[in-house]
């Protein structure tokens, strides 16, 4: 997604790589989009989706609610009420966000029929082939078969042994 937008002609200057050459001179380059792995990129891309909301929302209203809501980054996080009117939203995002060069990819509901007429590429393909019916996001795991939210624990594995100067309660909870 940062890759999409722009970043303005007389900001760019912020945004410079240098590299040396195979004979040790050295060249610089200027980036014009939001780049990845920059400390801002994520506020940078939220911004964007705020303002393409701000900016076309008058046509798209749902899918403005949606964009300043209910985005994580590049997560879309959402739901309606009826059949009906999720289908509507993802028109509506589709077309939204298509207007700024942006494809929504990744779909995912725990009702099928919303999945129909995307295409095959844009899908959770994690959840049509039902090698697992759970998506990952943010750590957390929607299972879209019963629409249940899960969370995984990895316990802590401990090499040291308890001894007559660690007592058990110290060495669970090293903080007593």
């Amino acid at each position: 997604m940062y890759r999409q937008f722009f970043v303005r002609p007389e900001d760019r200057k912020y945004q410079r790589i240098l590299c040396r050459n195979d004979n040790g001179k050295i060249k610089t380059f200027q980036l014009n989009t939001v780049t990845f792995g920059l400390s801002a990129a994520p506020y940078l891309a939220i911004r964007c989706l705020t303002k393409l909301a701000e900016d076309k929302g008058h046509h798209f209203s749902n899918a403005a609610r949606a964009l300043q809501r209910d985005f994580y980054v590049d997560d879309a996080l959402t739901g309606a009420a009826t059949k009906e009117e999720a289908l509507a939203l993802r028109e509506e995002l589709t077309e939204l966000l298509n207007s700024a060069g942006l494809n929504v990819r990744q779909w995912a509901s725990n009702e099928k029929e919303l999945l129909k007429g995307l295409p095959e590429q844009y899908i959770n393909h994690k959840l049509q082939l039902r090698e697992s019916s759970t998506v990952k996001i943010l750590g957390v795991f929607w299972n879209s078969a019963d629409d249940t939210i899960l969370y995984a624990v990895k316990a802590p594995v401990f090499s040291a042994c308890v001894t007559k100067r660690l007592s058990p309660e110290e060495f669970l909870h090293p903080s007593i």
